[in-house]
């Protein structure tokens, strides 16, 4: 154990430890462990089952996110649906179908929205990720070792490889902020290729102006990688619907939609939309 645990190391707490069958969680079940503290004492049963794992992330709220992710995975797998032929349990949701996350909120929601995505690509296919915040915890999801990715994102250049995944990075200028690679380049990397399915971001999705981004070099990019795709997805959570931003991406009906919660179904006009 001293060997696995060095003084001033940064680790993460597995949520559920299943200790003797028993559902105790630090955070919830435990006097000393959890909450607003400087120092936490680790319950015996977080070490014995081997639960205290070590933490390389950039920033600790990341870390946090770990419990309402395994919720959302669990939700997943724990789904099944039957038919009318014989008593078969098929794990996960039946094609077409719907999952409702109940009082899931923030990181909740947007984690369903990057599993979805993440499962709609299979090992055949030629894959572009958009510098978009959900489009590139996708990655984290992704179940298809022989895809083929091409990405403006940095952050998704970086996270692809540690998957074991084959990326290709277009050239650019690296926007600050979201870390897009924009510019002529860019563009003109685009052009070399076709892809099956295309994964975009939106800051906003309206009937009219269609979807939005503030930036009309981004935008550029965008439009280019859905027109040279045989698929495109955009993942926004509701907060985007009705949102109007500077520059125009594309009309509704050139993507479909994978957000958390549809309030106005008049967008079903438009396009095809699936609630996660």
């Amino acid at each position: 154990m001293k060997e696995r645990v060095q003084k001033f190391g940064r680790f993460l707490s597995g949520m559920v430890i299943n200790y003797q069958g028993r559902l105790d969680s630090p955070g919830y079940s435990y006097r000393y462990c959890g909450g607003a503290a400087i120092y936490c004492i680790m319950p015996n049963e977080v070490m014995e089952m081997n639960c205290l794992l070590h933490y390389d992330g950039e920033n600790y709220f990341e870390a946090s996110l770990g419990e309402p992710m395994s919720c959302i995975v669990g939700g997943y797998y724990g789904n099944y649906h039957t038919n009318k032929t014989n008593h078969d349990h098929t794990i996960g949701v039946k094609e077409g179908g719907s999952v409702l996350i109940m009082g899931g909120c923030g990181p909740m929601g947007l984690g369903a929205i990057a599993r979805y995505a993440a499962g709609l690509i299979s090992n055949d296919d030629v894959v572009y990720l958009d510098a978009g915040s959900t489009v590139m915890h996708m990655v984290e999801h992704i179940q298809a070792p022989n895809a083929t990715f091409v990405t403006n994102s940095v952050e998704c250049a970086q996270r692809l490889p540690r998957r074991g995944l084959r990326a290709y990075v277009l050239g650019g200028v690296i926007k600050p902020g979201t870390l897009a690679i924009i510019g002529g380049e860019a563009m003109e990397g685009l052009k070399k290729y076709y892809f099956t399915k295309t994964f975009l971001g939106a800051n906003g999705i309206a009937a009219g102006p269609g979807f939005t981004t503030p930036d009309p070099e981004e935008a550029m990019v965008k439009t280019t990688a859905a027109v040279r795709a045989h698929e495109t997805w955009v993942l926004a959570d509701s907060s985007k619907f009705g949102t109007i931003t500077a520059a125009s991406v594309l009309p509704l009906s050139g993507a479909r939609i994978v957000t958390d919660r549809l309030d106005d179904h008049r967008y079903l006009e438009y396009t095809d939309i699936k609630v996660v």
